[in-house]
């Protein structure tokens, strides 16, 4: 049997739990594939292996393991095979094989693009649009996600789109905000995440404390807000099948 698990990375959130998983049952009735199961990194249950386990007593013998993440890198790269590996390595007659993460799907500027649209008011010139990555160790990652700024930079014609982190990479959210803020003119924050969750909540909370101090600050909706998302989760899955069926 063939069969497809979608690996989310997990929230303590329990509404970012319960959109995730409503999001991976949307994306599952677009692909006619008997099992298609959804697990979580960490966090949040079922696990890899509980998912895996589940699967292999359901006599399923090909997996497409797929990231439900941006980037691909440390969780996609070590943290899921790792995990993987302590189910599959149990049950070698267990085929597997990874899909890939979004990385830079040429969709993505134009998503970044609707999220701006979605705070309502256009940006001025003079305005700041500030798009908010969650932060990587991965060289490749930040590249990945610096490359796709840039195209919305391009694409929009916007004279002041910049880039900040959550974590590991510099500029952090908190510099980067209150520079802007200081500049006097308006803010759009743009979470580059795919759900809600507790870093969404942290940033709604800084934009509203930002405006009940007198400054002029908007949120964007986070990524899977946006239809065109599907359909880049859709070709990543398109794609690992098709990998999948060139591998065995």
């Amino acid at each position: 049997m063939k069969s497809i698990l979608y690996v989310c990375h997990g929230t303590r959130s329990e509404a970012g739990q319960q959109e995730s998983k409503q999001y991976i049952r949307a994306l599952q009735s677009h692909f006619d594939v008997p099992m298609q199961i959804t697990s979580f990194l960490e966090l949040t249950s079922p696990t890899i292996p509980e998912s895996l386990d589940l699967m292999i007593k359901k006599n399923v013998h090909d997996i497409l393991i797929m990231p439900i993440l941006l980037f691909s890198a440390g969780h996609a790269k070590v943290d899921i095979p790792t995990e993987a590996d302590r189910v599959l390595l149990q049950y070698p007659h267990v085929r597997a094989s990874y899909g890939q993460p979004i990385g830079d799907h040429k969709t993505m500027p134009a998503i970044v693009e609707k999220q701006v649209a979605s705070c309502g008011t256009p940006p001025s010139p003079e305005d700041t649009i500030l798009i908010v990555g969650r932060g990587s160790r991965d060289d490749a990652a930040t590249e990945d996600f610096e490359a796709i700024v840039e195209a919305y930079r391009h694409r929009s014609g916007h004279p002041n789109v910049e880039t900040c982190y959550l974590a590991v990479q510099k500029p952090t959210f908190q510099e980067a905000f209150e520079n802007a803020l200081a500049g006097g003119t308006k803010v759009y924050v743009v979470p580059y995440l795919v759900f809600t969750g507790l870093l969404m909540n942290d940033l709604e909370k800084a934009v509203q404390m930002a405006n009940h101090q007198g400054h002029q600050a908007k949120l964007a909706t986070y990524l899977s807000k946006h239809s065109e998302l599907m359909d880049v989760f859709i070709d990543r899955v398109k794609e690992g099948i098709v990998q999948e069926r060139l591998s065995f």
